[in-house]
């Protein structure tokens, strides 16, 4: 009899902790669940930062352009030319009647192109360019927490895996050429291309991945 009872109190031991427990598969469906949601969040925080590096080295990539062809844009002109006896802060406080009137006054004072290297150096040491550069760093530093938070993807998610991986080399990549732009003109061109056409073939391929499994 007492052997009867431990038995059938086994039995609904038993049945107790499968119908309060969770399934090997429930288990596992809920980790890719988890899964999904962090690299949806990983991919939208890569995808702010990976915007303000590109904004800034395309910047970079201008500045670059205008001085060594001697050339100069509204977004350019204060890294590329220099006008004789006056600061860019005091001529953007000036007020010209048109353009014409305002590119007379540069060559009544006299101005002349910096040299690429000059260029580059008056916008890295731009307090715009700083405090990109600090806002930048803000969010890389996100980015990389939830990076390695994602840890091994769950059987199944390993291309979105490869897809946060390959997003997250880029966005380094295109961070480094913002915040240090080196080698010539052209390489530095072609490689900010290459980075961002990776980071956003990714970023896509990610977002296909998260909506599959979302559905």
């Amino acid at each position: 009899m007492k052997k009867l009872c431990v038995v059938l109190m086994a039995l609904a031991l038993c049945v107790s902790l499968v119908a309060c427990g969770e399934s090997a598969e429930e288990i596992a469906d809920r980790h890719r669940a988890e899964y999904i949601e962090s690299l949806a969040e990983f991919r939208e925080l890569a995808l702010s930062a990976g915007a303000q590096a590109e904004g800034l080295s395309g910047l970079v990539q201008d500045v670059w352009n205008d001085a060594i062809r001697d050339n100069h844009r509204e977004h350019t002109e204060r890294y590329v030319l220099s006008v004789r006896g006056h600061s860019w802060d005091e001529i953007y406080e000036m007020t010209f009647e048109s353009d014409t009137a305002r590119n007379l006054f540069f060559v009544r004072h006299g101005f002349s192109y910096n040299d690429f290297n000059t260029a580059l150096a008056l916008l890295s040491a731009s307090s715009a360019t700083i405090e990109a550069r600090a806002s930048i760093q803000s969010a890389r530093s996100e980015v990389v927490s939830l990076y390695l938070q994602l840890g091994s993807p769950p059987e199944g998610l390993e291309r979105a895996g490869d897809a946060a991986s390959a997003m997250y080399e880029a966005l380094d990549v295109l961070i480094d050429l913002a915040n240090s732009p080196t080698g010539n003109f052209n390489s530095y061109s072609e490689n900010r291309r290459n980075s961002i056409d990776e980071f956003m073939r990714n970023y896509r391929l990610l977002g296909d991945i998260i909506d599959t499994f979302g559905d």
